[in-house]
C-alpha cells in the first residue's frame, strides 16, 4: 500500500457494526482472551501496604474494618414475614470459624479491608464437596489474576512464592467495588488508594521534610559584628563556645564591642505543613467515610458528631450489603432459601432513624393505611407483623359508636 493510499485510509469511515438483533451474550472483544490471566489496572500490594505506611489512614481502614466486623451475622432462612433466624446449622459454624487458626471476626476484618483498600477481595472454598465446605480462606488480591475468554470468566489464577493454581469460578467467593475501566480490567474493583495515592505521597513527603529538619536542627542565633569588622575564627570560636555554656546554664556574655543578634525560628509551620496535612485527612476522611468525630477528635459539636456518626453507619450499611451478596454465594450452597445479612439493630446512632420511621408509622396506621403496608412504606417490609396483629390493630366499633357513624353520613 502506498503512502497515498494510506494516508486516504484516515479519512475512510469504518465499516457498519454488525447488527445482533436478538443477542444472548455480551460483545466481548480480544482483551478478554488471556489465557496468562489480566492484570489489575492498579497494583493491589501497593494499595495495601498504603495500610501500613500512614498514621491516619490506618485509624480510619481500621475502625471501619473493625466496626463492621464487630456486628452480628445472622443466616435468615424465609423472606419478609416469614423470616426466621437459623442458629443451629453448619454455616452458623463455618462463619464463627472460617478455618483453622482464622476467627470470623478477623476474617470478615481481613475481607472488608481488602475490599475498601485494593477494590476486590476473594474468598477460596476448600473442601471435596463445594456445597459443604470444609472452611474458607481469603486469598491475597495481589496474588490473584482472573483468566478470561470471549465468554466470561475462565478461573482465578493464583500465584503464591512461584507456585501458580487455577480455581475455577465455583469455587471463589468475591466482591469488589465498582470500575471505571473497560474490557477484562473491568473485573478488578476500583479501591480507596487508587484515588489517594497522590495525597498520600505529598502528605509523607510532608513528614519526611518536617522529620529531616527535626533531626538536622537549626541554629537558634545568629550574633555578628554591628560595625562591619570581620572578626577572626578564633574569636567567633570563643563566642559560640562561651554562648553556647550559657545557653545551658545561664549567667551574662561580655562582648568587648557591639554586636547585632538575630533569633532564627524556622518551623513546619512557616511552611505551610500544617494546612498540607489537615487537607490530606480531610480527603482521606471524605473517600474512607469515616468522620474524625467517630475516631475520637474533638472537631465539631454534639450535633454535627451525631450527624457524621449517623452518615458513617449508613455507609457502612452499603459496605455491608457487598459482603452479604458474596457470603449469600456461600449460604446457597446450603439451601436455596437461606441468605446472611449483617444486624445493625444494636448500633445506637441508627436508631434515631428507625424511630422516626416508626413514627411515621404509627400516623399511617392512624390514617387508615394497611399496617402491614406501612411497615413496607417504610422499608421495614422484614418487620415480624403477623396476621392476628394485623387484626388486633384493626379499629373495632361497638353497635352504638356505628351507628353513629351511619348517622353522620347520612348528614
Amino acid at each position: 500500500m502506498s503512502i497515498f493510499d494510506s494516508f486516504l485510509g484516515l479519512f475512510r469511515s469504518k465499516p457498519a457494526a454488525k447488527i445482533e438483533a436478538k443477542p444472548t451474550k455480551e460483545n466481548h472483544g480480544s482483551s478478554w482472551n488471556s489465557p496468562n490471566g489480566v492484570r489489575n489496572p492498579f497494583n493491589a500490594l501497593t494499595a495495601l501496604e498504603a495500610y501500613g505506611n500512614h498514621g491516619y489512614l490506618y485509624a480510619a481502614i481500621s475502625r471501619a474494618c473493625e466496626d463492621l466486623a464487630a456486628l452480628p451475622i445472622k443466616v435468615m432462612k424465609g423472606k419478609g414475614k416469614n423470616a426466621q433466624q437459623v442458629d443451629d446449622h453448619d454455616l452458623v459454624d463455618l462463619l464463627d470459624q472460617p478455618s483453622l487458626g482464622v476467627d470470623g471476626f478477623l476474617f470478615r476484618n481481613q475481607i472488608t479491608l481488602d475490599l475498601i483498600l485494593s477494590g476486590s477481595c476473594y474468598v477460596l472454598i476448600l473442601g471435596v464437596n463445594e456445597n459443604k465446605p470444609d472452611s474458607i480462606v481469603r486469598l491475597h488480591p495481589d496474588e490473584v489474576r482472573i483468566v478470561t475468554n470471549d465468554l466470561g470468566i475462565v478461573g482465578y489464577e493464583h500465584t503464591s512464592n512461584g507456585q501458580s493454581v487455577l480455581y475455577p469460578p465455583e469455587r471463589i467467593l468475591t466482591a469488589r467495588n465498582a470500575s471505571y475501566a473497560k474490557g477484562a480490567k473491568s473485573l478488578y474493583g476500583t479501591g480507596a488508594i487508587e484515588s489517594l495515592r497522590r495525597e498520600l505521597n505529598a502528605d509523607i513527603n510532608t513528614q519526611n521534610l518536617t522529620s529531616q529538619a527535626s533531626a538536622q536542627g537549626h541554629p537558634d542565633i545568629l550574633i555578628s559584628p554591628k560595625d562591619g569588622d570581620i572578626w577572626p575564627a578564633e574569636t567567633r570560636r570563643q563566642i559560640s563556645d562561651n554562648y553556647s555554656k550559657l545557653a545551658k546554664s545561664g549567667g551574662v556574655m561580655v562582648l568587648s564591642g557591639e554586636a547585632d543578634v538575630t533569633p532564627l525560628n524556622v518551623s513546619p509551620k512557616d511552611m505551610e505543613f500544617e494546612t498540607v496535612r489537615t487537607m490530606t485527612m480531610q480527603i482521606i476522611s471524605a473517600v474512607i467515610g469515616t468522620p474524625p468525630s467517630v475516631l475520637g477528635m474533638p472537631s465539631a459539636n454534639y450535633a454535627t458528631s451525631r450527624q457524621q456518626a449517623i452518615n458513617y453507619f449508613s455507609m457502612q450499611k452499603k459496605r455491608a450489603k457487598r459482603i452479604d451478596i458474596m457470603l449469600n454465594n456461600l449460604a446457597r450452597r446450603y439451601g436455596k432459601d437461606l441468605y446472611v445479612q449483617h444486624d445493625f439493630a444494636g448500633v445506637e446512632p441508627l436508631q434515631e432513624v428507625r424511630s422516626a420511621q416508626l413514627e411515621r408509622i404509627q400516623i399511617h396506621i392512624m390514617n387508615g393505611m394497611d399496617p402491614a403496608a406501612a411497615y413496607a412504606f417504610e422499608g421495614l417490609e422484614d418487620a415480624p407483623f403477623t396476621k392476628d396483629d394485623e387484626d388486633k390493630a384493626a379499629p373495632v366499633l361497638d353497635e352504638k359508636a356505628e351507628k353513629t357513624v351511619l348517622r353522620l353520613f347520612e348528614a
